[in-house]
């Protein structure tokens, strides 16, 4: 019974236990009180049923709004609803390099010092200059305080990861509020921008990024699918939305965050990011 429960709106509960209190009532009032004990449990079912009814119908509808088809050009895909978020998990590797740093580019520094410990042979830093190795064309060189691709403010750079089965470079430009990103491509050393966390596909050929800044306003919000093709990231789909953290299921179906910001009622000027729901995406090929 109390699993059953459990399961139901609370209208429906409500209605259900009011009923058995009224089946009771009617096996052991009188004539008069049965009547309306009888009358009460008519009005309770009809209850249940328009409860039953109208929650089936949203959980239809939510459903809907995910469970399509999409054509992007040539790139097609499919997004449902995903019934288990538990297995999305983000992994932060540095994270014992990084927890005695509250700023942001002072753990991308932190990280980079590691990085460039590790892979001597790759990458260097003369002052000012962040030099990466390219193996097919001249290295790449960032100076702290160049401009960024998108806006006029100058920033400074840092090298924070490096995926050495994929073979890109993750560096980081900072402002003074809010940021860039950009993979780096070690064979041709192509720059792509992009918007937030990658995530590789088990074979490389796709990259997920994926971010959300719901609160502050100085990140974007929006999930990226891009494909290597030759030597090259492509961009096959850009959804503006609030994603998070991605989990692989195989080469061509990934699960993801999709997060909502709600209100505090009960305590003024606060809010909390909520994860919400996870959207399984499928690429059609």
């Amino acid at each position: 019974m109390i699993i059953l429960i459990t399961r139901m709106t609370y209208i429906e509960s409500i209605s259900l236990i009011a009923a058995i209190i009224a089946i009771i009532s009617i096996v052991t009032w009188n004539k008069h009180e049965k009547l309306r004990a009888f009358l009460f449990l008519i009005l309770l079912i009809c209850a249940f049923i328009l409860g039953r009814y109208f929650f089936e119908d949203s959980k239809s509808k939510e459903s809907s709004l995910v469970n399509v088809i999409n054509n992007n050009g040539d790139f097609e895909y499919t997004v449902t609803l995903a019934e288990d978020i538990s297995s999305i998990e983000y992994i932060n590797k540095y994270k014992a390099i990084t927890a005695d740093f509250d700023n942001f580019y002072e753990r991308d520094q932190a990280i980079e010092k590691h990085l460039l410990e590790k892979y001597s042979s790759l990458a260097k830093r003369d002052k000012i200059f962040l030099e990466l190795e390219i193996d097919y064309q001249n290295n790449r060189v960032f100076r702290d305080g160049d401009v960024s691709d998108y806006t006029t403010e100058g920033g400074s750079f840092s090298l924070v990861d490096y995926f050495e089965k994929e073979r890109f470079y993750l560096v980081s430009q900072a402002f003074y509020e809010g940021g860039s990103e950009y993979l780096i491509n070690r064979e041709n050393g192509q720059k792509k921008q992009i918007c937030g966390t990658p995530y590789f596909s088990p074979t490389g050929r796709y990259v997920i990024t994926t971010n959300y800044d719901l609160s502050g306003g100085y990140g974007c919000n929006e999930l990226c699918i891009m494909e290597k093709v030759g030597n090259i990231l492509e961009e096959k789909l850009v959804v503006q939305d609030s994603y998070g953290n991605v989990k692989w299921e195989d080469e061509t179906t990934f699960v993801v965050e999709k997060v909502d910001l709600y209100y505090d009622d009960e305590n003024d000027n606060s809010d909390y990011v909520h994860k919400v729901v996870a959207h399984r995406f499928e690429i059609v090929e």
